[in-house]
C-alpha cells in the first residue's frame, strides 16, 4: 500500500509537477507568511504587556503557548487557503476547460497521480514549512518588542518551557489543514 502511494513520485513528470507546486505553495507564500507571523507577535506582545502590565517574559509565553498550537497552524492555513487554494481551483478549472484533462485521460495518464496527489502533498508540505516560518517570526517579533536587550536571552526560556509535543502537534496540525 505504502509502496503505491509512493510510486508517482518515482516518475520524473510527477517530479516537475511537485517540484512545481512545491515552489508555489511553499516559497512564493513564506514572506506573506512571515509578515503574518510577525504582526501577530508584536500585537499579542504589546496587548499583553500594555493592557495587562505582564513582564516580557510572561507575554512572550503567552504569545508562544497561543501560537504553537492553535494561532500558527490556523492562520498558515487561512493564508494557504487565500492565497494557493484559489490558484489550484483555478487551474484545475482551465486544465477542464482547455482540454488538457481529456487529453491526459485518453493518453492514459493516471489524473490522480498525476494532477491530483502531487498537489496534496505539496499543499501539505508547503504547510508545514509555513508554519515554522510563521512561528519562527511570532517569537522573533515579539522579542524584539520586549525592553530587554538581548533577544536570545528572552527566547531561551521559551524553548524550556515549551514541550516538544506541543510544536509536533502545530506542526501536524498544519500539514493536516
Amino acid at each position: 500500500m505504502f509502496a503505491s502511494l509512493l510510486w508517482p513520485f518515482t516518475q520524473p513528470a510527477m517530479h516537475k509537477v511537485l517540484r512545481r507546486q512545491l515552489f508555489f505553495s511553499g516559497v512564493q507564500s513564506i514572506g506573506v507568511c512571515t509578515l503574518a507571523g510577525a504582526a501577530i507577535g508584536a500585537a499579542v506582545v504589546a496587548l499583553v504587556q500594555g493592557s495587562f502590565g505582564q513582564s516580557g517574559a510572561t507575554a512572550l509565553y503567552v504569545l508562544a503557548v497561543s501560537t504553537v498550537q492553535e494561532l500558527a497552524p490556523l492562520l498558515v492555513a487561512l493564508i494557504f487557503t487565500a492565497r494557493s487554494a484559489s490558484a489550484l481551483a483555478t487551474e484545475m478549472a482551465t486544465m477542464r476547460v482547455t482540454g488538457e484533462l481529456r487529453s491526459l485521460q485518453r493518453m492514459g495518464i493516471d489524473l490522480f497521480r498525476y494532477i491530483t496527489w502531487p498537489r496534496v502533498v505539496a499543499a501539505g508540505a508547503s504547510c508545514a514549512l509555513l508554519y515554522c516560518y510563521f512561528f519562527a517570526a511570532a517569537l522573533l517579533a515579539g522579542a524584539l518588542l520586549t525592553p530587554q536587550a538581548n533577544v536570545l536571552a528572552e527566547l531561551r526560556p521559551l524553548f524550556v518551557q515549551l514541550q516538544l509535543h506541543q510544536v509536533l502537534l502545530g506542526f501536524a496540525k498544519s500539514a493536516w489543514f
